[in-house]
């Protein structure tokens, strides 16, 4: 059974969603979710599409970018009790500069539009390229 996996690129008011497939290697940008009450349904069904396993999260730990790390981590918690998916954390840093970086020479127009989801891929790429098999 081929391993899939949900990447997630936290934000306060918005979240970049990946999907990725260890069988292939490759993630792919999915969309962005508006922070809302619904986020954790949302997901859900996203990973119940996908056939995903797993959700992986972005979290910048690194000195002077861990502003985030509690609401990331409560984030987190809520989305395992709520979706029943484990949860498995990315250690991430300049995502965000990464995918403008990627959408831009890739030519896309709004990058700003497309930079969460293609931060959400970077997250998961990164996470398995790296993680142990």
């Amino acid at each position: 059974m081929a391993e899939n996996y949900i990447g997630i690129d936290w934000g306060q008011r918005k979240v970049g969603v990946a999907y990725g497939e260890v069988e292939t290697g490759i993630a792919f940008a999915l969309t962005t979710l508006e922070q809302a009450d619904q986020i954790y349904d949302a997901l859900a069904m996203l990973a119940r599409e996908y056939d995903a396993d797993a959700f992986v999260v972005g979290l910048s730990a690194a000195e002077g970018h861990s502003d985030n790390v509690d609401a990331i981590t409560s984030f987190s918690e809520m989305l395992k009790e709520k979706t029943g998916f484990a949860v498995h954390f990315a250690h991430e840093l300049m995502s965000t500069r990464e995918a403008q970086q990627n959408l831009k020479q890739a030519e896309y127009k709004h990058v700003a539009t497309k930079d969460d989801a293609e931060a959400a891929r970077v997250i998961l790429q990164t996470w398995m390229d790296h993680r142990d098999i």
